[in-house]
């Protein structure tokens, strides 16, 4: 007889054997569907304990209470439910059952999937401190939660750990490993791995070019995805999408548009995640007619509601002027989450329409949602726009006292603007010298920016003096200083200015001459009139 080797084979197999009492067959079967690498379902397993039972067979019905263990303790793992899963393994172990490196591998990737990455990388360490041999599949699963936690000492002992063992040619792994390095900012590192492998493979060329890409070497993986492509590797729908992210997420708009179309062309279709990935794209070139486009082929696709896909549409909405159409998705969208509610209250604070911004904030917080960092800063944002000053000191006060959300640099800037818009320039002074953290060249700037609207001399030199240690080669800050120097007659502190700026042209070469070109010298002689 033909040995079966699909899983749907092997159960039915197992069921016919059980009806016919032959019990034996039953675990010899159940046996080589765990070698093959098949998990066995909630309908199987009490067969297979029937099996163990009339055979009396302790050590296998040991074995398979384990397995079952095994699949809820994963179960638990992959939901979240960290104490849940540490209560069942706990109490396999209470019982005398074994751990084996199923159920271990399913705690870790459990963990890891769920997002707690430091739980994944503690049971890995027990099982290793325990003597238990990790294999592939566990080795894979814990490296992106090393990656995510930026451990590279430990990334690196796993990586000595699977050279020793002999599997570092596996593809998984050296697609982890890639990751593991371009999340701990290792780009050499990540290179030399991908260029030790014996073949190339879609996963790891996928890998290079996501890491490539989140340390800011968005030419590179550009260029290294052109050489795949011209090499034959059959990239998926993964690589289109690392590709088309890098480029999106690094201002190279029109190059993720035109790699999304090469990309249909080449009959690979886009996916759920992709469209999310090009949508940013087309609100920041504000190319409507791209947007809409992908917009359509969201539709066609049946995959508009996915909820990233509908959040990207309200960004771009938004970005491209057309606030109600934003509006329309967002209310269209069958699910919301955080991201959803961020980006039309960001979309409304953009357009300076504080009071549908101020609607959307308190409709975030009746749904259940709780706002973030995002939802501060779009609401603050609305507020200083509009001039409503009492209304934002109110939600910035709120931020920590009702919501347990410590302020950040970005809340501290609109802040600024806040109060220097409505004039309250020594307030807004006053909280900078107060902030918990070094104030950076935005909330000088945004302290710069209202001393000039106000001509307040005093405290526009002591932004300026911060703003040049921040940001040397920026005209704009001396043209501001200049213009608050020159509403009050102060042509000495004028020329003063103006003689910092040309000797900053002639010791700086490149290009902060440009900047610092002629015609900003002529806009502060202009001040001078």
């Amino acid at each position: 007889m033909q040995t079966p080797s699909s899983s749907s084979s092997i159960h039915s197999l197992i069921y016919a054997c059980s009806k016919l009492n032959n019990f034996k067959q039953v675990l010899s079967l159940f046996s080589r569907l765990l070698y093959q690498g098949h998990v066995p379902d909630a309908f199987l397993l009490p067969t297979v304990v029937k099996a163990c039972t009339a055979l009396s067979n302790i050590k296998a019905g040991r074995q398979v209470h384990a397995i079952a263990s095994s699949a809820l303790v994963a179960g638990y793992a992959r939901l979240g439910h960290v104490s849940e899963a540490k209560e069942v393994f706990e109490d396999m172990e209470n019982k005398g059952i074994e751990p084996n490196i199923v159920c271990c591998n399913g705690l870790i990737t459990g963990f890891n999937q769920s997002g707690y990455y430091s739980e994944s990388v503690s049971m890995f360490l027990k099982m290793h401190s325990q003597g238990l041999k990790h294999n592939e599949t566990g080795i894979s699963s814990v490296l992106p939660a090393a990656g995510d936690l930026e451990d590279l000492i430990l990334g690196n002992q796993i990586h000595g750990y699977v050279i020793k063992m002999g599997t570092v040619s596996d593809k998984c792994i050296v697609s982890a490993l890639i990751d593991m390095y371009g999340k701990c900012g290792c780009s050499s590192q990540m290179s030399q791995v991908f260029d030790e492998m014996d073949a190339l493979d879609v996963g790891a060329c996928s890998a290079l070019v996501s890491g490539l890409s989140r340390n800011g070497l968005v030419d590179e993986a550009l260029m290294v995805f052109r050489q795949f492509k011209d090499k034959g590797v059959d990239l998926n729908v993964v690589s289109w999408t690392s590709v088309i992210a890098a480029c999106s997420q690094n201002g190279k708009d029109m190059e993720a548009l035109d790699l999304f179309r090469e990309m249909q062309i080449a009959g690979v279709k886009p996916n759920s995640i992709t469209i999310p990935c090009l949508v940013p794209a087309c609100g920041n070139t504000a190319t409507l007619i791209h947007g809409k486009a992908a917009h359509g082929f969201s539709i066609r696709s049946g995959i508009s509601d996915d909820v990233y896909v509908g959040s990207a549409l309200v960004d771009m909405y938004a970005k491209c002027g057309r606030i109600k159409t934003s509006r329309l998705c967002f209310d269209r969208m069958p699910t919301k989450n955080l991201v959803s509610w961020n980006a039309i209250l960001g979309g409304y604070a953009m357009h300076g329409k504080a009071e549908e911004a101020i609607e959307i904030f308190h409709l975030l917080h009746r749904s259940g949602q709780k706002p973030d960092l995002v939802s501060f800063t779009g609401i603050l944002s609305a507020c200083s726009q509009s001039g409503l000053t009492e209304e934002g000191q109110c939600y910035f006060n709120d931020m920590s006292k009702e919501h347990g959300i410590e302020p950040g640099v970005e809340h501290y800037t609109c802040m600024v603007s806040l109060l220097g818009r409505a004039g309250k320039l020594e307030e807004a002074y006053s909280m900078i010298k107060k902030m918990p953290f070094e104030p950076d060249g935005c909330v000088w700037g945004a302290l710069l920016s209202f001393c000039r609207v106000h001509n307040n001399m005093t405290l526009g030199e002591i932004a300026a003096k911060q703003l040049f240690k921040f940001e040397p080669t920026n005209p704009g800050n001396y043209i501001l200083l200049s213009n608050i120097y020159a509403s009050k007659g102060k042509w000495r502190e004028v020329n003063g200015v103006r003689d910092m700026m040309s000797k900053i042209v002639s010791d700086c070469p490149g290009r902060c001459v440009v900047s610092f070109g002629e015609a900003t010298l002529q806009m502060l002689t202009l001040s001078m009139l």
